[in-house]
This record gives C-alpha cells, sequence and structure tokens, in this order.
C-alpha cells in the first residue's frame, strides 16, 4: 500500500501548484488588465506643409503651461528618412498627456511620401515603445496625412491605430482661395463641385474607416469675403464631412473667426487649444 500512498501524495502536490498557478495568473491577468485599462495614450503632434519645429511648439508650450499637457518625445526625419528619437514615454503616468512632436526636415515632401513617413514613425513606435494607439493633431497637411494613415492602415490590425484626429485648418479639397469666397472646388450640401487629388483618393478609400475613429474638425473664417483663412477655404476643409459621412460616428466642426484664425496663427490661437484639449482629455 505504500506505493498508493506515494501516488497519492504526488498527485496532491501537482493539483496544488497547479492550482496556485492558476490563482496567480489569474491575479497577474487581472493586475495586467487595469494596467492596461488605466494606460495613457500618446498624442501625436504634427506640423503641415514648410513646418518646422515652431509649428506647432508654442501650442505645446502653452497646453505644457496650463498643465493639460506635456512634451514627452521629439522625433525627427530627415530628408532621407531616417528618424531620430528623443525622450520617453511613460504610459502610466498620472500627469498631464503624454505629447510627441514630429518634424520632417524634407519641407514640402509629397502626400503620398509624408505618408509613408507617418508610417514608418509609428511603425517604429510600436515595435520599440510598444504604442497600440495615439491621438492626433495635424495642422494643415498634416491633418491630411493623419487621415490619410487612417484609410490606408486602418484595417491593418497588427498597425498602431489612431483613435481621436483633430485637423486643424486641412484642405480636404485644394487649397485654391479667391477674394470673393467663391471657388470651382466649393461644396454644396451633395458635396464638392469638382473633386481635388486628394478628396478623391480619401473618398474612394473612406470604407476603411473605423466607426470608432472621433474627429475635430477645426477651420478658420478672417471674415474678409474670402470665406477662408488665407491658405485653405471653410469650403475645403469642411469637405472632410463629405469624405467621413456614413463612415465614422462621432464628427464636429468648430469655426474659427477674425484675424486670429489666418492659417499659420490657427495653431498660436488660445480657442483652439481649447478646443483641442477639451475634445482629446476633456481639460
Amino acid at each position: 500500500m505504500k506505493w498508493y500512498k506515494e501516488v497519492f501524495l504526488k498527485c496532491s502536490d501537482f493539483f496544488s501548484t497547479h492550482l496556485i498557478r492558476n490563482k496567480l495568473s489569474y491575479q497577474e491577468e487581472l493586475e495586467c488588465r487595469s494596467k492596461e485599462k488605466n494606460r495613457i495614450v500618446p498624442t501625436i503632434m504634427m506640423h503641415g506643409t514648410n513646418g518646422t519645429r515652431r509649428s506647432l511648439g508654442s501650442m505645446i508650450k502653452r497646453l505644457t503651461k496650463a498643465k493639460k499637457a506635456k512634451k514627452v518625445m521629439d522625433i525627427e526625419v530627415s530628408k532621407t528618412g531616417d528618424i531620430t528619437i528623443d525622450g520617453e514615454l511613460d504610459y502610466y503616468n498620472n500627469g498631464p498627456a503624454p505629447l510627441i512632436q514630429i518634424i520632417f526636415k524634407e519641407s514640402n515632401p509629397t502626400e503620398w511620401q509624408q505618408g509613408m513617413w507617418l508610417n514608418d514613425v509609428l511603425t517604429k513606435l510600436q515595435v520599440e515603445y510598444g504604442v497600440v494607439e495615439v491621438d492626433f493633431v495635424g495642422h494643415s497637411m498634416g491633418g491630411i496625412t493623419g487621415l490619410r494613415y487612417i484609410v490606408d492602415h486602418a484595417h491593418d490590425f497588427s498597425a498602431i491605430q489612431i483613435r481621436k484626429l483633430v485637423c486643424i485648418g486641412s484642405p480636404f479639397n485644394s487649397e485654391v482661395v479667391h477674394e470673393s469666397g467663391i471657388t470651382k472646388y466649393d461644396c454644396d450640401e451633395n458635396g464638392p463641385n469638382h473633386f481635388h487629388e486628394t478628396y478623391r483618393y480619401l473618398k474612394s478609400y473612406s470604407e476603411r474607416l473605423p466607426n470608432s475613429l472621433r474627429i475635430l474638425n477645426i477651420y478658420g473664417d478672417l471674415k474678409n469675403g474670402s470665406k477662408s483663412d488665407g491658405v485653405v477655404s471653410t469650403s475645403s476643409a469642411r469637405a472632410l464631412k463629405h469624405i467621413i459621412e456614413g463612415k465614422v460616428n462621432y464628427y464636429i466642426e468648430r469655426e474659427v473667426r477674425g484675424w486670429r484664425a489666418q492659417h499659420s496663427l490657427l495653431h498660436e490661437n488660445r480657442q483652439v487649444d481649447d478646443l483641442v484639449a477639451y475634445f482629446l482629455w476633456r481639460k
């Protein structure tokens, strides 16, 4: 009977160990889930054509001073596409929202090229820093690039996903402006009268947009009769709603008026700061 006793004891030890391991695994899983729930989503800040570090730099400084956000990382993309990263991410910091500023050293890349470089940057953030999703703020062409990334990669669940998109003065249907306030690219209730290639591309692939995407579209009107911010017409900026119509559940527009609504002053406007901060972080 001795061997029965030994077998019984070994089996008891095995099941006890197995139960303890299962219990620990379950506790670890709960802790991991709790930690992931509190994981902070970083916000990408991206300039437009001919932009520099200063383009969104002042906005970042104001958001930092107001303790609503804080820049934690600089990413520079050289003219040949080489990526340099300075800074670190702390996903579980309960402080201000972390901002990542992207600066392209090529001042006027094609829309396609800028989109490819953004994909390279986000892939690097995913592989080297474990980023799985981001919020995105883009001024002018930066907003176009953000939306283009989404339509190109939203169907790829292995890629970083953009959760919230903020477009500031983005030309979704040309940069044509006239002092009369009328251009051939103007929209009516059914959409643009003429399609710019940017609009055509984004509209063609809009079926790929996830309905969970949340979008804030900010545009300027100088109120000088041009119906524009001096570079982008209000109609071109608002053409976005015709691109995403029926595809995205949450979309809002906000118009900024007066001389501070000039294209290059939109990211220097405190009203814009407040709109961005509330939309992204409810601050």
